[in-house]
């Protein structure tokens, strides 16, 4: 699949990953800017690096560290300022800093995807779905339950837009809202099969060794869970 991708499209790539579990941010103490990536699945650092050196054709030096706090492996870039990786990324999106204690006027976008084709539209909404995104079982009280599937985002201007993505896409999904957020927002998420159906038909997670990382399939592969709730529903 990455094989496959040309740099300008794992340009963009990269920066999706960034606008997920991810974030570029100034270091006043180092003078440099940190490009970085935060996820508990060492398969998604993985593709990450390859993007990265893929969209800027240089051998790129990982400081991979782990968070004791959080419990997350951190993949991170250290680049000078103006550098062609720092540059290129703010032309796809004006800031990558997506919680409100970032008080700003530029909003950060996913746009630089929305034109793009369809395989990596595709990939894209993969790629996030592993990073940030779940499918499993909703319980209810009277004991009834259903599928659902969906990506966590409470910034309304990027679930706007994943909700744009995930339309082109032919997965229908909703806003999901969550009072226990700053937005009042948790993102979007569907209990129609049909639409978790159409996420497995274009590929499912990526790359295809995520793992979920809390719940009650905490460490099972997420697209063999894909796959559970798809046939017991089916």
């Amino acid at each position: 699949m990455i094989e496959n991708i040309n740099p300008r499209e794992a340009e963009k790539l990269v920066a999706t990953l960034l606008l997920t579990d991810g974030s570029v941010r100034w270091n006043k103490a180092k003078k440099s800017w940190y490009v970085q990536l935060s996820n508990n699945d060492v398969s998604l650092h993985r593709i990450f690096k390859q993007l990265a050196e893929r969209a800027f054709n240089e051998e790129l030096k990982t400081y991979f560290v782990f968070d004791k706090g959080s419990r997350i492996f951190i993949s991170r870039y250290s680049r000078i300022p103006k550098s062609n990786m720092i540059e290129r990324l703010f032309r796809l999106s004006p800031t990558f800093k997506t919680k409100p204690k970032f008080k700003q006027n530029l909003k950060p976008t996913i746009s630089f995807i929305q034109n793009e084709t369809t395989r990596v539209k595709q990939l894209a909404f993969r790629l996030a779905m592993s990073a940030d995104g779940f499918v499993g079982l909703s319980h209810y009280s009277s004991g009834w339950e259903s599928p659902r599937m969906g990506l966590a985002c409470a910034h309304p201007g990027l679930v706007a837009e994943w909700l744009e993505l995930a339309e082109s896409l032919g997965i229908s999904m909703n806003l999901d809202r969550d009072s226990n957020t700053w937005s009042g927002i948790h993102g979007i998420r569907t209990t129609k099969l049909s639409s978790i159906l159409k996420f497995q038909d274009i590929g499912g997670f990526y790359p295809k060794d995520i793992k979920v990382a809390r719940g009650n399939f905490i460490g099972q592969n997420k697209n063999d869970v894909l796959n559970f709730v798809i046939r017991k529903y089916s």
